[in-house]
């Protein structure tokens, strides 16, 4: 009986292993530095990008790290996407691969390991980051603001976007910025400059990172400043990162160069995540410009924010009586195309209804056609009094500007006005026009349904999104 030769068949968890193991094809640049301490920054491109790409961007870093930095750009094509599992695998593959080469391990494998990754790349990379690396670098990416929160990250974390990023908007990186400058108070500025940096690049755009080439489908822009700039601030950012990380003997200046961006960052853009904050509360003054010229004062109305749809379009505006005379009003916020905006949809009520609850003298006719386009335009421009004074000059070189037009009187039923919000229409000179849909009700009908005033307004975190981004689309 002959004997069979000996084979060896992989389980299924060893293929996958073998499957998702890139380490082979991934490119390695050596450091062009001596030293006596050795870095690692393993990089992940966004997807579909080839990881070529990605190569200036890492040679500017080694270019200004004067430390021995090695750096592992992960193998990607633009047939293929990153998963979790592969970066994982890779990079305890190709660890030993390393070491062949010369890389001298820290005393253990998470110290002076450092993960980064553009757009969806970062994201996928940021699971291994937390168990794996020292600290973690998100280029146009985020975390997702309502399952997961950059302050609570129990690693290090530099975050870089771009001020013209129509994917990775500044809406959400500020919003990020405001995430960390909230823990300032308890765990001090250090944190907010050294751990957590946030930093928007004026005039980057997402594609800047790698290649340059505009994703016009996703919503990106045109860039304000060339691709070598916008890498070559990138680079710098996270060569201060990693130097500040590695606590390296002449880090002040990195931390100053850290800190510069940070300030930077905070001034152009604290009035739009302050905006971003609370926008139901601009309901208020909607409540009180209705009602003009009632006795009405601020602080007589209240804002129910209601987080469903289904609730708010059943709830209605009301005045209690037995709590002050307290006009109630009813809020929801519409999330637009744009991640982290919304549109405000407020149930208020009438101004007959105020002046005569309230007593008031003054004039009782409802001036419905006018008060949703006073509205959105007294909040637009507050919103150019609060941008940068070189934000609001492009929007007035180059911006699309909007032109805020009488609303539109809903006609029965009242599910024609639920069922539509406020519109934003392009015209032939290039200008868009907005209009709200407003409901009204007379006071002659039943208590539960009179005297009601339904409209949908812009927010100021819009207006300002529009200034910034939103009209250069």
């Amino acid at each position: 009986m002959s004997q069979k030769p000996f084979t060896m068949s992989l389980s299924a968890t060893e293929a996958v292993v073998e499957s998702d193991d890139l380490s082979s094809l991934s490119h390695i640049m050596e450091p062009i530095h001596e030293g006596d301490r050795d870095l690692l920054l393993v990089f992940c491109p966004g997807a579909f990008k080839p990881s070529e790409d990605y190569f200036p961007l890492m040679h500017m870093i080694q270019a200004q790290l004067s430390l021995r930095l090695w750096i592992v750009v992960l193998h990607n094509t633009n047939k293929e996407a990153l998963s979790t599992t592969k970066i994982d695998v890779t990079l305890t593959k190709v660890l030993p691969k390393l070491q062949q080469r010369g890389l001298r391990s820290s005393r253990s494998e998470m110290q002076d390991t450092f993960i980064a990754g553009h757009s969806i790349g970062a994201y996928l990379a940021r699971a291994v980051a937390v168990r794996r690396a020292q600290a973690f670098i998100q280029l146009g990416s985020n975390f997702d603001l309502k399952l997961d929160s950059l302050a609570q990250y129990p690693k290090p974390v530099l975050t870089v976007g771009g001020g013209r990023d129509g994917q990775m908007t500044p809406a959400i990186i500020a919003s990020h910025a405001a995430e960390v400058l909230d823990t300032e108070p308890d765990l001090g500025p250090h944190n907010t400059y050294a751990v957590k940096p946030v930093i928007i690049i004026p005039g980057m755009n997402h594609a800047q990172f790698c290649d340059g080439q505009i994703n016009v489908e996703r919503g990106d822009l045109p860039p304000t400043i060339s691709i070598e700039d916008a890498q070559q601030r990138t680079a710098e950012l996270i060569a201060a990162f990693l130097a500040v990380q590695a606590a390296t003997e002449d880090s002040t200046r990195d931390l100053e160069i850290l800190s510069k961006a940070v300030d930077e960052t905070h001034r152009r853009y604290k009035t739009l995540w302050e905006a971003l904050r609370n926008p139901s509360h601009e309901a208020v003054a909607h409540q009180l410009h209705v009602a003009s010229p009632s006795k009405l004062s601020a602080e007589n109305v209240t804002i129910v924010r209601h987080d469903f749809s289904d609730n708010f379009v059943i709830s209605k505006p009301y005045i209690d009586a037995k709590m002050n005379n307290q006009v109630i009003v009813m809020t929801y916020l519409n999330p637009t195309k744009m991640r982290n905006l919304s549109n405000l949809w407020v149930k208020m009520k009438l101004r007959e209804a105020v002046l005569q609850h309230y007593e008031s003298q003054g004039d009782r006719t409802v001036l419905i056609q006018a008060l949703g386009k006073e509205i959105n335009s007294k909040t637009f421009e507050v919103a150019l009094s609060l941008v940068s004074d070189d934000d609001r000059e492009m929007f007035l070189k180059q911006g699309k500007k909007l032109r805020f037009v009488d609303d539109w009187l809903c006609p029965p039923p009242a599910t024609t006005w639920v069922e539509s919000d406020l519109s934003f229409t392009p015209t032939p000179s290039g200008d868009v026009e907005v209009q709200s849909p407003v409901l009204t009700s007379p006071m002659e009908m039943p208590p539960r349904f009179a005297g009601m005033h339904y409209m949908k307004v812009l927010t100021l975190a819009t207006a300002i999104h529009w200034i910034l981004v939103d009209s250069f689309r």
